[in-house]
C-alpha cells in the first residue's frame, strides 16, 4: 500500500503546510493504482476548477470502511474500502441550477475505477453528516464532475447529471 494523502501537498499553500500535509493523520493505506492515478487526477481536476475556472471549490476527503471484516495491516491499520472526495462548487451555473455538486467514490483497490455518487449516497455509506448546511435537496442532485484536470476548460460551467431518488440521506 502507499501512503495515500487525504489532503494533498500539492493544495498546500505554505511550507508549513506541506509540511503538515506528511502527518500519518493526513493518510490512509491506499492501493498503489488507486493513489498514484486515480486519485492524483481527482486532486488535479479538483485543483483545475480552482485555478482554470477561479472557482471556490470546498472539499471534503476521507476513507470508507465498509463491510464486516476489514483488513488490517502493520499494528492493526485499517484499510480503506475506498476512498471518496466531496465537492461542492456554490458559483458554478448550469442551466437553472446554481452550484455544483457531487461527490469521487473510488474503489481502495487497483481497479482504477471511480464514479460520481451523490453526497447523499455517501452519507448512507459513511454515516457522515457531509455539508451540513446544504438541503436534502441539493445533496441528492449530482454534477458531471471532471475525472482528470484536462476535462476542467475556463469559462466551463460543470453540468447537471442526475438527482439521487434512492439514497438515503
Amino acid at each position: 500500500y502507499d501512503r495515500g494523502h487525504m489532503a494533498p501537498n500539492g493544495d498546500m499553500s505554505t511550507k508549513s503546510s506541506q509540511a503538515d500535509s506528511f502527518s500519518l493523520a493526513n493518510m490512509v493505506p491506499q492501493a498503489p493504482k488507486n493513489n498514484q492515478q486515480v486519485w492524483r487526477e481527482l486532486e488535479e481536476a479538483t485543483r483545475a476548477i480552482v485555478s482554470k475556472q477561479k472557482q471556490d471549490v470546498y472539499v471534503v476527503t476521507g476513507p470508507v470502511f465498509g463491510g464486516k471484516k476489514l483488513k488490517t495491516i502493520g499494528n492493526g491499520v485499517l484499510v480503506p474500502t475506498a476512498v471518496y472526495k466531496a465537492v461542492y462548487i456554490p458559483n458554478n451555473k448550469s442551466g437553472s441550477h446554481k452550484g455544483a455538486i457531487g461527490v469521487y467514490y473510488a474503489p481502495n483497490n487497483n481497479s482504477l475505477q471511480v464514479q460520481v455518487i451523490s453526497v447523499c449516497k455517501l452519507e448512507e455509506l459513511t454515516g457522515i453528516n457531509i455539508f451540513s448546511k446544504l438541503s436534502e435537496d441539493a445533496k441528492r442532485d449530482v454534477y458531471q464532475l471532471p475525472l482528470n484536470a484536462r476535462q476542467v476548460k475556463p469559462n466551463q460551467s460543470i453540468n447537471y447529471a442526475f438527482w439521487d431518488g434512492e439514497s438515503q440521506c
